[in-house]
């Protein structure tokens, strides 16, 4: 049970790379774009899956998983914010929370 827990508890990682290759590379295809639903749906059950791990056995994350998942916790935030941002700004915030826990650990790392 434990390496299961170890397994889930780097999804946070895999969450926050996923987002960032979608919003990069696969915005703007035509197959992206017809399946969105559905992988937006994916995403959200594995959302909410880690986010309630994250609640429940919050000792097994490191530092950096866990600003990964404060990250995760500030798109969707800023999901609920996306009716009275224009678009603009909305994809500026949207990069700037998916790239800080990225620049933390990196920095974290070299330091």
């Amino acid at each position: 049970m434990n390496k299961i827990h170890k397994i889930i508890s780097n999804l946070p990682y895999v969450i926050i790379f996923y987002w960032l290759f979608c919003a990069l590379f696969l915005i703007d295809l035509e197959f992206y774009k017809i399946n969105f639903e559905l992988f937006d749906y994916i995403d959200t059950i594995i959302v909410c899956f880690t986010l309630v791990h994250f609640l429940l056995f919050y000792n097994l994350y490191s530092y950096d998983k866990k600003k990964f998942i404060v990250s995760i916790v500030m798109i969707i935030s800023l999901n609920f914010c996306y009716f009275v941002l224009n678009e603009s700004s909305y994809y500026f915030l949207f990069f700037v929370f998916l790239f800080t826990p990225i620049i933390i650990t990196i920095w974290k790392k070299m330091t």
